[in-house]
């Protein structure tokens, strides 16, 4: 049976591609091979040469490590002859604190002799101390009692020559008062020393006229404490203490026969007339820029 001759001419086409494809792998994978094949010996190639530098890296530590050990050797020995020369002069210093030791008991002893010297010293001292001690202690007694009493007569003293000075003060700024509050129409019989109410509080001065009321408080030194105590106690308590003068208007001011310049700039601050010490037994008022007004 003969093939058509259509049939042969393609199956000889096929065939010269199979071989042509076949021809093609053959020749990439023989060069596949050889790229293998080159890759092997390039990477073998590195191989060796890393094993070399390796070797090479090895023997080198190994030198250094001889070296390393060979030094320590060195040093170790010197050291322990360093060791031996410190343990001889330990020796010899503990030989010498020996004999020091000895020589500090010695010393201790004749020390604890001096002591009990001393102290059979000291005992006939505090013998003699604790006797100068009480009669001291009998002294210093009779001597606070002494004291005592010179305070107490000093303390009356002071305090007659305080009520003393406090009238005059008070006389003095009662008698000039009349002329100084003169242009609010205060006449000598409108002006009232010590006024009170039975059991309620006291006020130095008070002066009357209409619907006008001045209320001074005297002292015969002029304190912060005063101004304080005079604004926020004494004068808000006047209404109160005098029921009579509730609808009038209020005036504060405060005297003294001793009054410096801080002083009367802090009370004519707080709204105060301030009453000073004049010259011939007289007064001067020194009226404040905005009176407080109770």
């Amino acid at each position: 049976m003969s093939i058509p001759q259509n049939e042969s001419r393609e199956h000889r086409e096929w065939m010269q591609r199979w071989l042509q494809t076949q021809a093609r792998e053959n020749k990439q994978h023989r060069e596949a091979m050889e790229r293998s094949q080159e890759q092997f010996c390039e990477r073998q190639e590195r191989f060796l040469e890393r094993q070399e530098r390796s070797q090479e890296q090895f023997f080198a530590r190994q030198d250094q490590l001889f070296e390393r050990q060979e030094r320590s050797q060195e040093q170790f020995s010197e050291r322990q002859d360093r060791f031996l020369e410190r343990q001889e002069q330990f020796c010899e210093r503990q030989d010498r604190f020996l004999e020091r030791q000895e020589q500090f008991c010695e010393r201790q002893e004749r020390f604890c002799e001096r002591q009990d010297r001393f102290l059979e010293r000291q005992d006939r001292f505090l013998d003699t101390f604790q006797n100068l001690v009480q009669e001291s202690i009998e002294y210093g007694r009779r001597r606070m009692d002494d004291l005592a009493r010179s305070l107490k007569a000093t303390n009356d003293r002071l305090e007659r020559q305080g009520f003393v000075q406090g009238e005059i003060a008070e006389d003095l700024f009662r008698r000039n008062l009349p002329s100084l509050l003169s242009g609010y129409g205060i006449t000598e019989e409108q002006v009232y020393r010590n006024a009170h109410m039975p059991g309620r509080r006291q006020y130095d001065l008070v002066a009357v006229n209409g619907s006008l009321v001045f209320v001074f408080e005297v002292k015969n030194k002029l304190r912060e404490n005063d101004i304080k105590r005079f604004c926020d106690l004494q004068l808000p308590d006047f209404k109160r203490v005098f029921p009579i003068y509730r609808d009038h208007t209020v005036y504060g001011g405060i005297g003294a026969l001793v009054v410096k310049d801080e002083m009367q700039a802090q009370a004519e601050k707080r709204g105060l007339f301030v009453l000073t010490q004049g010259e011939n037994d007289s007064a001067k008022l020194h009226e404040p820029k905005r009176p407080r007004v109770l």
